[in-house]
């Protein structure tokens, strides 16, 4: 490999350590919700097979397959609206855990933010609902965009608002794009 091109690799290396450094220290936005409308769908009727490996289908355990569908208004740091959000949840284990958390409800999500007249951020993970009410902070990849977000990549880091379990913080951090 030639001396120019080892240098451009590592200019390269460098710029990308860089933009993670400043991915890492602070969002890009940060909005507020306001609940409109929270559904909870019982699927009691579906039977989740816990794991294909382990043998014959066994029916979930109570709870397992709850679908939560979710909207709600996004306000700026100064309450002003910027859009709203739409999230489908569903419950894949009442007592596990994600990481290092305490064992919760397990939701794997897929959610939608609009921010008006930008575009939208599509958003997708795994959460403990459980521990997010306990004040834990939840993380949903940003898996792409709309708009302005068309190349969009990234995390949003989600905790409730203390005092108020129906409101959550969002904090978006885009990578440089």
């Amino acid at each position: 490999m030639s001396l120019s091109k080892v240098a451009r690799l590592a200019v390269v290396g460098i710029t990308a350590l860089a933009a993670q450094a400043a991915f890492a220290a602070n969002p890009t936005f940060t909005f507020t919700d306001i609940a409109t409308q929270l559904n909870v769908v019982d699927a009691a009727a579906i039977n989740i097979v816990p794991s294909i490996f382990t043998g014959p289908p066994t029916p979930a355990a109570p709870g397992t397959g709850l679908v939560t569908l979710s909207t709600s208004n996004l306000l700026n740091k100064n309450g002003v609206l910027k859009g709203h959000q739409v999230a489908t949840c569903v419950s894949i284990s009442m007592n596990a855990s994600v990481d290092t958390e305490a064992p919760g409800e397990i939701k794997t999500c897929n959610q939608t933010m609009t921010i008006t007249g930008v575009g939208q951020l599509i958003l997708s993970g795994t959460i403990n609902r459980t521990a997010g009410e306990g004040g834990a902070k939840q993380t949903l990849a940003i898996v792409g965009g709309t708009g302005a977000f068309l190349a969009a990549r990234g995390q949003v880091v989600t905790y409730d608002v203390p005092g108020n379990p129906m409101a959550h913080m969002f904090e978006v951090y885009l990578l440089p794009f």
